[in-house]
């Protein structure tokens, strides 16, 4: 309080020294420190403000707090600090104590500050200033005034926060949050650059499998269809693998004929003493020379033989009379790569001539049946072998089935119109004959030869069969010549368009299916068949009830010898089931593509989200836990620990969280990673965590593989922590191996731990899924899963095989792609 001097107060010059002694005293003290006030000059003097009952509240608010706590006059001299506040300025107490708080106000806060003072709703205000002090650094404080009543005066008493740190704090959560957005931003752009490489990789694999699977599957097929159609055809067929007929392999008829195994290579070409199979060739009874074999011929010389005869004889000395054919066989560029011979077994017919022509003479002996008859139907002669055969046939005259077609050739005999000899087939019972008819005009008589063609023609029925078979196959088969003009329509085909063989047969085929291919395809297809003479595309086509349809057709140009054009072939196949398969494969993908950038997006923004006040609430508890870590009782100390240990947790899960959402993906490309490399070092990194546990940890000879290293030493140090971790009373064992399967690696990380309940097998790979308490085994339950979703962005599987007690090899696969050991 203030010492007021009045002029009316009329006191003797003893008391008045009495007073000035007692003033300067109680100045003197107060000076010093003995008593609670403050003197503050002025224009009409020291003015003493005293600060009764004080004692209690400032020591424990301005000498414990943190704070700056200031008590302020109401045109705002500071009455009165504590040493923080005067700490804040950079400036000694009695440099503070007395000064006006808008003197250590920068300007641009001034008004700010004034408004603060004066503007006091509630006798309350509250805001942020920067204060200036004796460093001339300006501090950022937060300001929080309250009006206070002592001993009946108006004071202002103020809390003052030191807001350096937590601006700074804020400057860099600010930076980091603009650096995390970046990051995300540019990581959206690889996932989805990533996400639409992986999908067009899958959907080319895809086709890829499914094309390679159907030309397989059509490749066997058709090759046990003309395997078997090379075995039972009565002809031998003989086929040269090379452009000089070095390598032949037969048919079993050929084989037979040959005396060879089935496989054999039977040809002549090869030096003496390398051939597989011995036998002889003559020409008009001449050893002939190994180029003028058909097949031979036709490789060396690039052109076909036609009606080729000549005798085989075979190790056991039987003698084989053959008729060839044969032809060279191009490849793509027109050389010769092999060639193809048909041979056909004449013996018997050579034989049967050889007696024809003696016999002619001699009806008499002829095997074969003889008939000669007048034009009026009188039979004149029969043979023995007609008479065996036919016995009544003398009787029956025309009428016999031998006889009955006869009828318009005799008329024409009779004219005179023909004097030429026919031949016609008939059947007499199950019998079937070649008929020769001769006509003898000078007697008026007809002379019948009889050949017995049963076998031939059951073949030529065998051989319809097999044509009827052709016709029947589930692709349509569609040929037409030069012209498009249609000329070969399968049932197959009719099923597959619509239209009856008879409704297309003669008419355009371009016209008629109106074939559209990708522009792309057409141009590739014409050069296509220009140079090759096939193509195998996909392209659409018109059905009979005006709808088109995806079809699959392979195309090939028809030649006669001289390799002229003779016409086109094509076997067409629908896949509109194919097409619909492959557009839901390319919704599902994109589907599954727009998902997983969802998810990764919530994973990020969420974890960002949380981490920043999860970073205050952490420090705020932590800063709490030290500095009352003495003055608050057991509950409350225990209380504070709950927080800052769940803090804790929650920062390892969002962490976590986080390296799932990237786990299998990273900034690089695949690369090749010698694993072996990558274990060895991994195992040097961990050695303190390995000797701690007292482990050891083994490996094989580890193979490179095409993946991201990274990726791949997250997977190993996952699970060779977790080996070591989840160990049992035995010290920790690790061994890591790997072997080579058809098209992947598979490695293995076996240990000698606690093991896992079989039921449990699949479960720990889930996200956050724990077996064992926190206190017991530390951890999120998140490393498993990192590891499955490695695994299988790889392209591969992981799994385990445990049992509890006896410890868990854990299992992975990696695809088989550019490896090495």
């Amino acid at each position: 309080m203030s010492i007021p001097s009045s002029p009316n107060s009329l006191l003797s010059k003893e008391e008045l020294l009495l007073r000035l002694e007692e003033a300067e005293e109680t100045l003197r003290a107060i000076r010093s420190g003995e008593v609670d006030a403050l003197v503050v000059a002025g224009e009409q003097g020291d003015q003493v403000f005293t600060l009764k009952d004080a004692s209690l509240p400032y020591q424990i608010l301005i000498e414990e707090m943190n704070e700056g706590a200031l008590t302020l006059s109401p045109s705002g001299t500071i009455l009165y600090c504590n040493a923080r506040f005067a700490e804040i300025l950079g400036l000694p107490m009695e440099a503070v104590l007395g000064q006006s708080l808008l003197q250590f106000v920068i300007s641009s806060d001034y008004p700010k500050a004034k408004t603060l003072l004066e503007q006091r709703t509630d006798g309350k205000s509250r805001g942020e200033l920067t204060l200036s002090g004796g460093k001339a650094v300006e501090v950022p404080v937060g300001i929080s005034l309250k009006e206070l009543t002592l001993d009946g005066e108006l004071r202002l008493g103020i809390v003052v926060t030191d807001l350096t740190e937590y601006k700074q704090i804020e400057s860099e959560l600010e930076k980091y949050r603009q650096h995390l957005e970046e990051l995300v931003t540019e990581r959206t752009v690889q996932l989805e650059a990533a996400n639409t490489d992986l999908l067009k990789e899958i959907t080319e694999r895809k086709q890829a499998e499914q094309i390679q699977r159907q030309l397989t599957e059509t490749l066997a097929q058709r090759l046990a269809e003309l395997q078997t159609l090379l075995d039972v055809v009565p002809v031998g067929i003989a086929i040269g693998h090379d452009s000089e007929g070095r390598v032949i392999t037969v048919n079993r008829l050929l084989s037979e004929w040959l005396t060879a195994p089935t496989g054999t290579n039977v040809s002549l070409s090869t030096p003496e003493e390398e051939r597989q199979v011995s036998y002889q060739v003559l020409r008009q009874g001449r050893p002939a020379q190994v180029e003028e074999l058909p097949i031979q011929f036709a490789a060396l010389n690039a052109r076909g033989v036609r009606n080729d005869e000549f005798s085989i004889v075979r190790s056991d000395g039987r003698i084989i009379e053959m008729l060839a054919n044969a032809e060279p066989i191009f490849d793509d560029q027109g050389y010769v790569r092999g060639s193809v011979a048909t041979y056909v077994d004449i013996t018997e017919r050579k034989r049967a001539e050889a007696e024809r022509d003696w016999l002619a003479s001699f009806p008499e002996r002829n095997p074969n049946p003889i008939v000669e008859l007048e034009y009026s139907g009188v039979i004149v002669y029969l043979n023995p072998k007609s008479r065996e055969l036919f016995p009544g046939l003398a009787s029956s005259g025309l009428k016999h089935p031998l006889l009955a077609s006869l009828e318009p050739f005799i008329q024409k005999f009779k004219t005179g119109e023909s004097e030429t000899t026919f031949t016609q087939e008939v059947k007499v019972g199950e019998v079937y004959f070649h008929q020769t008819i001769v006509n003898i005009p000078e007697s008026e008589r007809i002379r019948l030869y009889h050949v017995d063609i049963t076998k031939r023609k059951q073949v030529e029925e065998h051989v319809a069969y097999q044509a009827r078979l052709l016709a029947n196959v589930n692709d349509a088969i569609v040929g037409s010549d030069v012209q498009f003009r249609l000329n070969v329509w399968n049932t197959s085909a009719e099923s597959m368009y619509g239209w009856k063989a008879e409704e297309v047969l003669g008419r355009n085929g371009l016209e008629l299916l109106r074939t559209e291919w990708p522009q792309k395809d057409a141009e590739v297809m014409r050069s296509t068949i220009a140079e090759t003479g096939r193509w195998r595309g996909e392209a659409t086509q018109l059905r009979k009830d005006g709808t088109r349809i995806p079809v699959e057709v392979s195309s090939m140009v028809l030649r006669d010898e001289s390799g002229q054009i003779t016409g086109y072939v094509s076997v067409n196949h629908e896949i509109t089931e194919r097409k619909q398969a492959e557009e839901a494969l390319a919704r599902q993908a994109e589907d599954l593509r727009r998902s997983n950038t969802e998810l990764e997006q919530f994973a990020y923004v969420a974890s960002h989200d949380l981490q920043e006040p999860l970073r205050i609430m952490s420090s705020f508890s932590q800063l709490l836990q030290k500095r009352y870590k003495d003055r608050l009782d057991q509950d409350a100390s225990e209380f504070i620990a709950f927080i800052v240990d769940a803090a804790a947790r929650m920062q390892k899960l969002i962490t976590d969280l986080l390296a799932y959402s990237r786990a299998g993906h990273g900034d690089t490309d695949m690369v090749e990673v010698d694993c072996d490399r990558l274990v060895r070092n991994l195992v040097k990194s961990m050695a303190v965590t390995i000797e701690t546990a007292d482990g050891q940890v083994t490996f094989d000879k580890l193979p490179v593989v095409t993946a991201r290293e990274a990726s791949m030493i997250q997977l190993f140090q996952n699970l060779i922590g977790n080996a070591l971790k989840f160990r049992g009373d035995q010290p920790p064992r690790v061994h890591v191996s790997a072997q080579q399967a058809e098209d992947e690696w598979v490695f293995s990380v076996r240990d000698n731990g606690i093991g896992i309940e079989p039921q449990y097998s699949q479960r720990i790979f889930m996200i956050f899924q724990r077996l064992h308490a926190r206190d017991k085994y530390a951890g999120t339950g998140i490393g498993l899963s990192i590891c499955k979703k490695i695994v299988e962005n790889m392209g591969g599987r992981i799994w385990v095989e445990s049992e509890p007690g006896r410890g868990s090899t854990f299992t992975f696969t990696c695809p088989f792609k550019k490896t090495s050991m």
